[in-house]
């Protein structure tokens, strides 16, 4: 059998966007990221860096989907180190969120969409995964 791949961490997330200046808003006032230097392409977008990654915004994007915010969703997660903070300022950016509780763990999950309908998650996660064995019926993501 071939060896895995050799990679070491993930580089950047890319979201199409409808709206570049209003996604790069969203992630600067409300996710903490920072614009950084792109090259000059020849279409519209924004580089940003925030929690270790740089997130590629992509202008010519799907329309907002209007899709319910759901746990199960295709989504982005983020770790912070005091969710009751991350809730309290979701409120106070009027963003409609999920709290779920996942059932096995306790943990707290707030879960919501960016401006294009794009699913993000944040928790509070323990420092080290727990690598034991793969349950494929479990219901937290």
């Amino acid at each position: 059998m071939p060896e895995p791949l050799l990679i070491d961490s993930v580089n950047h997330l890319a979201r199409e966007v409808a709206d570049v200046d209003r996604s790069v808003a969203f992630y600067q006032n409300v996710m903490g990221f920072r614009v950084i230097k792109r090259p000059n392409f020849n279409f519209r977008g924004a580089w940003l860096y925030g929690c270790g990654v740089q997130l590629h915004i992509i202008e010519g994007g799907p329309p907002e989907r209007g899709v319910a915010v759901s746990a199960r969703a295709d989504h982005v997660a983020f770790h912070s180190p005091n969710i009751e903070a991350v809730e309290a300022g979701l409120r106070e950016h009027r963003i409609n969120y999920l709290r779920n509780v996942q059932g096995p763990t306790g943990m707290i999950q707030l879960f919501f969409h960016d401006p294009d309908g794009n699913h993000i998650e944040i928790a509070q996660y323990p420092v080290h995964p727990d690598i034991g064995p793969v349950h494929t019926t479990s219901a937290g993501a």
